[in-house]
């Protein structure tokens, strides 16, 4: 993968041009099987309605929070559930965005 350094004189098109090129080498790599999948993935999304997609992006969340605590259970096996389920939510702060 292509490595980006920041340079004082360029300007922010200067750099999204540049990624925008890092964007597009990348997905002409993706195999056209796996663009058309995608495609026919995106074509569903469109025609679900707002409550089919809240409920989709719900699953996904818990799927994902499973996935994690899934994560840390192999990654500390010797950890009980409590200590677990503390240390996912301590993980989970880190992830939240400071901004808001």
């Amino acid at each position: 993968m292509k490595s980006i350094s920041i340079n004082k004189n360029e300007t922010f098109q200067d750099k999204r041009k540049e990624l925008r090129g890092v964007v597009v080498n990348i997905y002409d790599s993706i195999p056209k099987e796996s663009k058309n999948e995608r495609g026919i993935y995106l074509q569903t999304l469109r025609k679900m309605s707002p409550s089919e997609k809240f409920n989709k992006v719900t699953e996904l969340n818990e799927l994902t929070k499973s996935l994690f605590k899934q994560g840390l259970r192999k990654r500390f096996p010797e950890k009980s559930e409590e200590e677990i389920h503390s240390l996912f939510l301590k993980r989970l702060e880190k992830c939240h965005n400071s901004n808001y």
